[in-house]
């Protein structure tokens, strides 16, 4: 149940942040990027 809290909270307020960010899909992709290379590190 706490997860499923703490994920509803995350997805309530990812919407403003999302509405905000797609303007800038510039700033958008870095970030994306950065997440992935570092899971890439986590997982190495």
């Amino acid at each position: 149940m706490g997860l499923d809290v703490a994920l509803g909270a995350g997805v309530r307020v990812v919407p403003p942040r999302a509405a905000e960010v797609t303007p800038s899909i510039d700033e958008r992709e870095p970030l994306e990027t950065a997440l992935s290379k570092s899971r890439r590190q986590g997982n190495a």
